[in-house]
């Protein structure tokens, strides 16, 4: 191992070292800003690594199917975030409250520590999804159709690119089921909430995004007897 490389290898270790010997109130949690490395992405902190292992997963869990109720949002996902960041040893394990303990993951904590880990979290990406008069969360085509007909047809693709700098045909593709790009998305939605902040309050660009398509499933392929 060269030099430069145990360095970096004894750097992680003391920023990790150092991660776990804080955090275990919720007051600490709510403060600690140690750096750390996971993911070999340098310099990353753990908040850095907790916003995106929660985008991450709640993606994952949109692309397979599952609705993204307020029980997953607000409890089950932050519960798995906080399993994994204690996987992956980036956190100390908090100390088991002496009574009227909640759950977060897999552990027991006291209330005031659960509401500290979560409150940090981006739950605005997933949560207050923009829905339909019957409560139903509006898709991406959707939400672009209902932006248009607020102001009776003006904001045509072409002057939605015109104003957000892409091409028509991308945002075609976008409301025609395409996943698009988080810049375009973006983009997009900061325009919709500009024009209308009424009616797209709640609107984040994770809103402008389709899931994934499902890969069908392969046919096993028949030997002969």
């Amino acid at each position: 191992m060269t030099g430069g490389m145990a360095l970096g290898c004894n750097e992680t270790a003391l920023r990790r070292s150092t991660l776990k010997s804080r955090a275990h109130s919720a007051e600490q949690l709510k403060v600690e800003k140690v750096r750390t490395t996971p993911m070999n992405v340098p310099n990353a902190d753990l908040s850095w690594f907790l916003d995106f292992a929660y985008y991450r997963l709640a993606e994952v869990y949109l692309d397979a199917g599952g609705e993204l109720t307020e029980e997953i949002v607000k409890n089950y996902l932050p519960g798995q975030v906080f399993n994994l960041a204690l996987e992956c040893d980036l956190m100390p394990e908090p100390e088991a409250p002496a009574c009227d303990g909640v759950q977060l993951g897999d552990c027991e904590v006291t209330e005031e520590y659960r509401d500290a880990f979560i409150d940090d979290l981006p739950l605005e990406m997933f949560a207050n999804r923009p829905t339909s008069a019957e409560g139903v969360a509006l898709d991406p085509k959707q939400l672009m159709d209902l932006f248009k007909d607020l102001r009776n047809d003006y904001w045509t693709l072409e002057r939605i690119a015109e104003a957000i700098g892409c091409d028509p045909q991308t945002l075609s593709r976008i409301r025609n089921g395409t996943r698009g790009q988080e810049g375009t998305l973006s983009a997009l939605a900061t325009l919709m909430k500009r024009e209308f902040p009424n009616e797209f309050a709640n609107l984040h660009w994770i809103h402008l995004r389709w899931p994934r398509k499902k890969t069908p499933a392969l046919t096993p392929i028949k030997t002969p007897a």
